[in-house]
């Protein structure tokens, strides 16, 4: 397994910081990552919401990538934080859209951070 310097360094603080080996903290990453696999793609309606932080640049293209989901945004917020914008999109709809939904705005070139976060309702 290949994994960046930077990433490798920011793994090794926190080995340190939680007295745990690199493995441990590999495998737990690994167990909750399949976890949430396994739960995004089991329940077919969600709601929650995609966060974001972005700088103002690219504002555009968000607002762009947002227009072509309006089916499943229920409304969107931003706040600066220093020279970035932090954004909370809720969303609310088929599992297919909003994962679609976030591995788009994901893809765009300058996202220094973008996460789901989910929860299963009833159809």
């Amino acid at each position: 397994m290949t994994i960046q310097k930077d990433l490798l360094k920011e793994l090794d603080d926190i080995t340190k910081e939680l007295n745990k080996s690199r493995s441990e903290i590999i495998r737990e990453a690994l167990e909750n990552y399949v976890k949430k696999y396994e739960w995004l793609h089991r329940i077919e309606s969600k709601a929650g919401d995609i966060t974001l932080i972005f700088p103002k640049k690219i504002y555009k293209q968000i607002l762009d990538i947002e227009k072509k989901y309006k089916d499943v945004i229920l409304v969107s917020l931003q706040v600066f934080v220093n020279d970035e914008l932090l954004r909370i999109i809720v969303v609310k709809g088929h599992r297919k859209r909003i994962i679609e939904l976030t591995e788009k705005l994901k893809s765009l070139n300058n996202v220094k951070y973008a996460k789901l976060t989910t929860i299963g309702i009833p159809n």
